[in-house]
């Protein structure tokens, strides 16, 4: 079982595949933290792991993330920076993409 703090806030985990003449060719796993403010939602996607076989696949996948409804923003962290998202986007400067430094400690 994970602990309330590693799912920020969202819900349980959910998976999405995208399918081509009935094989798998990308996949998602995602939380939905779901809020509302004044009416209005304030809510947001995590993006646990997002992968496709091919770049048409990985642009299906995240097409898919981007057009869940009534959330305002989707999030991801431990992308690299040559990210097929990032690449093949016509106005990437839209994602407001913030990079960060780090180092993973072990033990």
């Amino acid at each position: 079982m994970i602990t309330p703090w590693r799912r920020q806030g969202g819900g349980a985990l959910r998976c999405a595949v995208w399918e081509v003449h009935g094989n798998a060719t990308a996949y998602a796993f995602y939380r939905v933290n779901q809020m509302f403010e004044r009416g209005s939602s304030t809510g947001h996607i995590f993006v646990v792991e997002a992968m496709g076989d091919s770049p048409q696949a990985t642009h299906a996948i995240w097409r898919f993330l981007f057009g869940i409804d009534w959330l305002t923003r989707v999030k991801a962290i431990f992308l690299p920076l040559d990210h097929a998202l990032l690449l093949s986007l016509t106005a990437p400067r839209r994602l407001n993409f913030l990079v960060r430094e780090g180092l993973m400690g072990c033990g």
